[in-house]
């Protein structure tokens, strides 16, 4: 696929899509706004191998890819993709500011009430980054809580920084961070954190860039926090849209490539398709 470059508030990378060639049961004019546009905007965040913004305007990623793939089927047009923090996501995608979110929201059922999702695309464990060096022990988000000076670092508005608010975690025990995730894991090497709370995956390809990663370790699995499922989320109103983004994903798996796209990211297709965004969103309609 093409890719060039445009500003767009923030960085931007520019992919293909016009149109998704299905028409769903009920239409609502979503397909038909994107083909006047002619490009779709997207968030994305830079948390591999969920999904990156390289400098050059280039996306990187498993749902990137994904969705390169799911669209190409229609012809080639712009995907544009708009850097944004996790917590700025959905009211961004409530506000029009772009047509979906491919950056790695993961679904749970109070973001299933504001926004609707795709079926799911990666799903990871949690995870803790901490330095060997550092004599905490923890394996728990309770254990987090109660140690009397363990801090963990966390970006706002990630699953991690609600599950570490339902937690109970006071907020003068988590230390925020954004942007990449190494500036997450420069908090930890430099000792203003003691965990990097962040999906097993992420903290995997953050030490592969690390000339220091022997100097660290994995925390796997934690104890009282469930893993998530990532997907593409769009605007409530726009499920035309989401139904036709569905159809192309269902045969995307049904080729073969998606599989092919996961585990060149070391991700486990068996675990995706074991689930739905019905499961995810706890019964709440989506």
């Amino acid at each position: 696929m093409k890719w060039s470059q445009k500003v767009v508030g923030a960085a931007v990378g520019v992919v293909a899509f016009t149109a998704m060639g299905i028409q769903p049961v009920m239409a609502d004019g979503s397909l038909d706004r994107i083909k006047k546009q002619g490009y779709v905007n997207t968030a994305v965040n830079q948390e591999l191998p969920y999904a990156e913004l390289k400098s050059n305007g280039d996306m990187v990623g498993v749902l990137p890819e994904v969705v390169e793939h799911v669209l190409a089927e229609s012809g080639i047009g712009e995907f544009k993709g708009v850097l944004n923090d996790w917590g700025a996501m959905i009211p961004g995608l409530q506000a029009r500011r772009y047509d979906m979110v491919s950056g790695g929201l993961y679904i749970n059922p109070k973001r299933c009430k504001a926004i609707i999702f795709s079926e799911p695309i990666l799903c990871d464990a949690e995870s803790l980054l901490k330095l060997k060096s550092n004599p905490i022990h923890l394996t728990s988000f309770a254990e987090l809580k109660n140690h009397p000076t363990a801090l963990g670092a966390t970006a706002p508005g990630s699953y991690e920084h609600i599950a570490a608010k339902e937690a109970g975690i006071p907020r003068d025990k988590l230390v925020l961070w954004e942007g990449n995730i190494q500036n997450g894991v420069q908090l930890i090497r430099t000792g203003r954190a003691d965990f990097l709370l962040s999906p097993l995956s992420s903290n995997l390809d953050a030490l592969s860039k690390a000339d220091d990663a022997d100097k660290f370790e994995i925390i796997q699995p934690v104890t009282d926090v469930a893993g998530g499922c990532a997907a593409i989320g769009f605007n409530a109103a726009d499920r035309e849209l989401r139904d036709a983004f569905d159809a192309g994903l269902k045969r995307l798996q049904a080729s073969g490539k998606f599989d092919e796209i996961l585990k060149r990211w070391g991700a486990s297709p068996e675990v995706v398709l074991a689930t739905s965004r019905e499961k995810k969103c706890g019964g709440v309609p989506n």
